[in-house]
């Protein structure tokens, strides 16, 4: 039972994952298609991946130096 949770908690990280690098504008082709190899050969460390160092985050407005 634990090991069916913990697979359907991955795939749910992987495919939203995938969904996210498919998304993603501000990447070009090749790194989509090597985000989603990674995603699909590692399915923890490519997601993990993903999130942490591949998506692109909202950009903050420059903050005025007084």
């Amino acid at each position: 039972m634990r090991n069916t949770i913990l697979e359907t908690l991955v795939a749910v990280v992987d495919v939203a994952a995938l969904v996210s690098v498919w998304r993603s504008s501000g990447h070009s082709r090749k790194a989509r298609t090597f985000w989603t190899i990674a995603v699909i050969l590692l399915p923890v460390v490519g997601a993990i991946g993903w999130w942490t160092l591949g998506r692109e985050r909202p950009r903050r407005p420059p903050t005025a130096d007084v």
